[in-house]
């Protein structure tokens, strides 16, 4: 476990100065609890400041410092006698001082690649002097040059970085003293100098033997040995039990984790998947990698696929089939799965059209959806069954080949528990009838018209998604006929997560179409006290304080309601994204407007890079006559990993709120952001390390030296480009928490791009093999050796393999 990110042990030195400046006085009674001026923190009583910005660990984009981006600076002020009178909002200093969130980082920015020519002084700024100017009612120079000067003494007085954050917050929940206790010493100090620049920006220069224990601290952490990969049999493992899998894991100190459940991929059964997957299967399976390797294991993670295998198609399947009297049997003789799933396809096709034009066959279809979510017909069962069966297979075919890892749990697997939750939902009067359809409103005022509009489409199972420009969106828990619609299996998927798999974090993975549907999925949870606060920060707590805010979950199975337990407090997100498009922008699809297949689409992916790859290999081959020319068996593997992992990075390079165009040209270019320059660079380390000529045996044992003399390193301040390739090395865990703080992978794009770029320069100006300064040549294949670590980790967590020729 990573002790501290680069933006932590800065923030948390910053932290000091601001509580320090801020307090007013120790809370010892209750005479200033009604004060609506100040603020009760951590036994401390503190004046409202400052009304946005500082509470973001990354800067918001209407920030009028939006100049200086991320990370953490370190000021401190001593001032114990400064009762400063602020009268502004108070919630950024309950949010700053939060004993709770005391880790959540504060806003600093990182010196840019070194390919982007940018104007960048020092190797961290921060603007926090002139976003508090105002607040301290000081001018930003000024302020600047007090907290520069605060943060020097602290920094060369403190004790050891890893007391800091203990010391901070123990002092923030003494009620006893008016002072911060800045006594403890620091013993390896971080800060080299700083710099006031462009009217108030502090630039941070870090120390080097800081900077050599960071890298030898991520060597050590991002071993690949100690990368956690999803312990499933199989990829997507049919759910029988899930329950019993989702106990309450703790770490090796006993503290409780972070329970995720996230929902991903979830296509609909009885079809083929197409391109319009894509996008939930890979961003999920890449979000669930980086939450399972939080370098602080602050999560257990269960990754669910919620497949669509309870709704009226399969009743116009089952009613076709019947109608025809079409034998199963007969239907798929010799046919593989997936010329049986694309018979099935063309059987719905034809049982839609006449759904749409054919009211007996219509209701017929209804029956037998109804029959089927009953569960007691075996007919219907036997039918539902086969189509699963055949489904799966194509399924994993498809998760194998992008190596997705899934349970199942589908619409169906919540059909047991849909009557109890509607009964809660009455018993709490939450559900109104319109035209015998029982209706739930997440918006408390509702008109008698509203309620008696609703149900007019809701034979599709998904009327929620027609109406999403009306001010009132209803839930239609129970159709007039008796059916379950997608609204039904979806607030009971919630509060089975919630109440059963005890989720403290859920996360849903669904496009960009479904944000009004599940925005009153979630709204569910808070009206029916399922849970009692949605809080974004519950990542940011620490154990300790997680399990003191929430409620005791082993002693409180059944009854979350319980006002004498703690409070819920869950985090819930939908992930959205946008839509694949072609180079004209327009919905990615066929020449004959048939959605495109997503193992068509996998396969050509590698057809192209096969050729790709061959013709390089070729044109090198006879520039260089050493170069050995790919076996068949090295090409065909070769083609698989650039192919399927061009596709991932493609679309995980692009911020997903976003749609993205899909060009199998660009993404499969050697240049520029592509996995394919990215993988390039993996391997080009990998041959720099060959060619030492060092034994593994050797390498280990170089490795092992510098892990344990830190002087082994040679002055990496010496050569720029050699310091700016180890700054952004460890920034590493900086990135991976405002990937998990944001949920979005392309920040973790950006920073392997970049880290690429910045290896590539180290390379051009530092001669790494043949060195006559035999300790210089150890240093730096050390430094190539951990970039090559990062990249591997970090490829990982985006899905991709790695190659270590290409």
């Amino acid at each position: 476990m990573l002790k501290s990110s680069v933006r932590g042990d800065l923030s948390r030195l910053f932290k000091q100065v601001i509580a320090k400046k801020c307090i007013i006085s120790p809370n010892n009674n209750n005479n200033n609890n009604n004060n609506n001026n100040t603020t009760n923190c951590g036994g401390f009583t503190y004046q409202p400041i400052l009304d946005h910005h500082l509470s973001s660990s990354f800067p918001p984009s209407d920030s009028n410092t939006s100049s200086i981006i991320n990370n953490n600076n370190n000021t401190t002020i001593n001032n114990s006698n400064n009762n400063t009178t602020i009268n502004n909002n108070s919630t950024i200093l309950t949010n700053l001082l939060n004993p709770t969130i005391i880790s959540k980082p504060i806003q600093i920015q990182s010196i840019p690649s070194i390919n982007k020519k940018t104007l960048f002084i020092g190797d961290y700024q921060t603007p926090i002097a002139l976003q508090l100017a105002k607040v301290f009612k000081m001018k930003p120079m000024d302020l600047a040059k007090e907290l520069s000067e605060q943060v020097l003494l602290l920094d060369s007085s403190s004790s050891s970085l890893n007391n800091l954050q203990n010391n901070l917050q123990n002092n923030l929940q003494k009620n006893l003293q008016n002072e911060i206790n800045l006594e403890n010493n620091l013993g390896n100090s971080m800060i080299e100098k700083l710099e006031i620049v462009n009217q108030g920006q502090i630039s941070i220069y870090l120390k080097e033997n800081y900077v050599k224990n960071k890298l030898i601290e991520m060597f050590t952490i991002f071993d690949p040995k100690n990368i956690n990969k999803p312990n499933l049999q199989n990829n997507n493992l049919q759910n029988n039990n899930l329950q019993n899998n989702v106990t309450n894991k703790n770490d090796n100190l006993g503290n409780k984790k972070i329970k995720v459940i996230i929902d991903f991929s979830s296509p609909n059964m009885a079809k083929r998947m197409h391109v319009g997957h894509l996008r939930s299967t890979i961003i999920g399976e890449c979000i669930s990698r980086i939450l399972e390797n939080d370098p602080q294991q602050r999560f257990t993670v269960k990754r669910v696929n919620h497949v669509g295998d309870f709704g009226t198609p399969f009743g116009m399947l089952v009613a076709y089939l019947e109608i025809e009297n079409i034998s199963l049997e007969n239907l798929f003789k010799n046919l593989t799965s997936t010329e049986q799933l694309e018979k099935i396809e063309s059987i719905y096709k034809i049982s839609k059209k006449r759904f749409d034009s054919d009211e007996h066959f219509k209701k017929l279809a209804q029956e037998k959806v109804i029959l089927l979510q009953k569960g007691n017909d075996e007919k219907v069962l036997e039918i539902w069954k086969f189509l699963l069966k055949i489904s799966r297979e194509e399924l994993n075919t498809i998760y194998e080949k992008l190596n997705i890892s899934l349970e199942e749990m589908g619409e169906s697997f919540y059909s047991e528990f849909i009557v109890k939750v509607i009964d809660e939902l009455n018993e709490k009067k939450l559900l109104k009838e319109s035209e015998g359809a029982l209706c739930l409103f997440t918006n408390d005022n509702v008109t008698n018209n509203e309620v008696d509009n609703v149900t007019k489409s809701s034979d599709d199972n998904n009327s929620s998604d027609k109406v999403d420009n009306e001010k009132n969106v209803p839930l239609i828990v129970k159709k007039a006929d008796g059916g379950y619609t997608y609204d039904t299996t979806d607030i009971t998927c919630l509060w089975y997560r919630l109440n059963q798999l005890k989720g403290d974090w859920l996360i849903y993975v669904v496009d960009v179409g479904q944000s009004l549907h599940f925005k009153n999925i979630f709204k569910v949870a808070e009206i029916t006290n399922w849970i009692q606060e949605m809080n974004k920060d519950i990542i940011w707590m620490n154990n300790n304080d997680y399990n003191n805010n929430t409620i005791n979950k082993e002693e409180n199975d059944n009854n979350i309601n319980d006002n004498n337990k703690r409070r819920r407090i869950a985090r819930i997100d939908h992930v959205d994204f946008g839509v694949v498009l072609d180079e004209e922008k327009k919905k990615f699809r066929t020449r004959s407007g048939e959605t495109i297949k997503l193992n068509d689409l996998l396969e050509e992916a590698v057809r192209r890079a096969y050729h790709i790859i061959k013709e390089k290999n070729e044109e090198r081959c006879k520039e260089n006559e050493n170069i050995e020319k790919m076996t068949e068996e090295q090409l065909q593997h070769a083609s698989k990993v650039i192919g399927y992992g061009a596709i991932k990075y493609a679309d995980l390079k692009t911020n997903r709120s976003t749609n993205y165009i899909f060009s199998y040209d660009k993404m499969l270019d050697f240049k520029g952001n592509t996995a394919v320059y990215i993988l390039y660079t993996y391997a080009r380390i990998c041959s720099i390390i060959d060619k030492s000529k060092f034994s593994n045996e050797e390498l280990n044992n170089l490795q092992f030296e510098i892990l344990n003399n830190l002087n082994l390193i040679n002055s990496i301040k010496e050569n720029e480009s050699e310091w700016r390739l180890i700054l952004k090395l460890i920034e590493y865990e900086d990135i991976l928490n405002l990937v998990i703080d944001k949920l979005e992978p392309h920040h973790l794009c950006e920073y392997l791009f970049d880290l690429s770029n910045n290896f590539s320069a180290f390379f051009r100006d530092c001669k790494v093999n043949n060195l006559n300064d035999l300790n210089l040549m150890k240093s730096r294949l050390f430094i190539c050796e951990s970039v090559k670590r990062i990249m591997n980790h970090g490829l990982y967590l985006l899905g991709l393999q790695t190659l270590n020729r290409l």
